[in-house]
Order: C-alpha cells, then structure tokens, then sequence
C-alpha cells in the first residue's frame, strides 16, 4: 500500500512538471511571436550630413560651414545649432517595426504620388538620401513615407515628421536681453561676495 501511493506521489510531481514544462515553452514560443522586428529604413551618419533641405508645405536650407549651421534664406542670423543636429540625427537612423508595405502600385493611396514634405540630406561624398513623407495612418497615428531609390513604404512616428513642421526663424538663436543679462551678473556678484565672506570667516577662525 505504501509502495502504492509513493509511486502516486512521483507519477502526480511527473505530471506536474510536464504542464509546467509545457506552460514555460508556450511562454517562451508566444514571446518570440510577438516580439516586434525593427526595420532600418536609413542608415548614415548624421556627422557627413553638409546640407539639409525640406520643401513641400515648408521650406528650409541649411549648410554647414566649418563644423556651423547656416540657414540660406537668414545667412546673418546666429543658427541654435542643437536643433538642426536633432532633425539631422532623426532623419539619417530612421527605422520602424510596422509592417513594411512592399512596392505597392498605388502610391497615392499613401499620399505618396504627391508628398506633402519631402526631406532631402547632402553628405560629404556629394549623395544623398532624400525622404518623400505622404498621408498619416489615421488607425496608427503613423505617417507613410518613401525613401528614393527604394520601392517599400514605410510607417514612422508623428513626432520625426512634425520636427520638421518648422519655418526658418524658429531656428534663430535668441539674442539675450540686457534684463536676464544684467540679473545673471548680479547673481555671479552675489555668489562671489558670498564666497570671499565664508573664505574671511574661515581665515578668522583659524587665526592663531
């Protein structure tokens, strides 16, 4: 009777470990399954990047000149060289884990016939990649775009196609004014009275 209900004991811990093995490889199966395939739609670096344009619905123009950007359209005025180098960097490793709609027929379908934007960069070696944005996924809130020389659309986030949704002043530097000016001054003044103060209290207290 007791040989009996050991092995009743090891036949249920058996089935047991078979479900939970089971269960683990279900898991682990499903995870592969949904785990998201990126796709690299553009790949070069941003740093051989000499000139930007957009045109379509905005126009913009930029060249850099000895490591500096320069808008064509505002050439006197000081660029914030930080944002250029957002849209350079956005638009030289984009990439998508969507579906990639293969050489579709009809490119209007995805306003693609006739971009709203298109996005073009320059490199150093004198190529380029150019980016032809069309018509916005209203099921995804994803944009359609088509890179020339290559057949495939793709879907990018909103966000990389509203960066460029710019106008040349927007990239202006803003000059400071003698108010922040005059405010900054005072308080590098009062930092620095306060530091001689302590370095005088701490000399008195050590004094002999």
């Amino acid at each position: 009777m007791k040989k009996k209900k050991v092995q009743m004991i090891v036949l249920v811990i058996a089935a047991l470990l078979c479900v939970g093995a089971y269960f683990l490889i279900r898991s682990l199966d499903l995870e592969e399954e949904t785990e998201e395939t990126e796709t690299v739609i553009t790949d070069f670096s941003s740093e051989d990047v000499t000139e930007l344009t957009v045109s379509g619905d905005v126009s913009l123009d930029f060249t850099r000149e000895d490591g500096e950007w320069k808008e064509k359209s505002i050439p006197d005025e000081a660029i914030v060289q930080g944002e250029v180098d957002t849209l350079v960097s956005r638009i030289s490793s984009l990439a998508t884990t969507e579906t990639v709609l293969e050489a579709p027929s009809d490119l209007s379908e995805y306003g693609l016939s006739e971009p709203f934007r298109t996005v073009t960069a320059t490199l150093s070696d004198q190529t380029s990649v150019t980016v032809h944005m069309g018509n916005e996924s209203s099921l995804l809130g994803k944009y359609y775009i088509q890179v020339e020389g290559d057949d495939n659309v793709y879907l990018i986030s909103a966000y990389i196609v509203s960066g460029f949704e710019k106008t040349p002043e927007d990239f202006i530097e803003e000059e400071e004014t003698t108010e922040e000016a005059e405010t900054e001054e005072t308080a590098a003044e009062e930092t620095t009275a306060e530091e001689t103060a302590a370095e005088e209290m701490t000399a008195e207290e050590t004094a002999p």
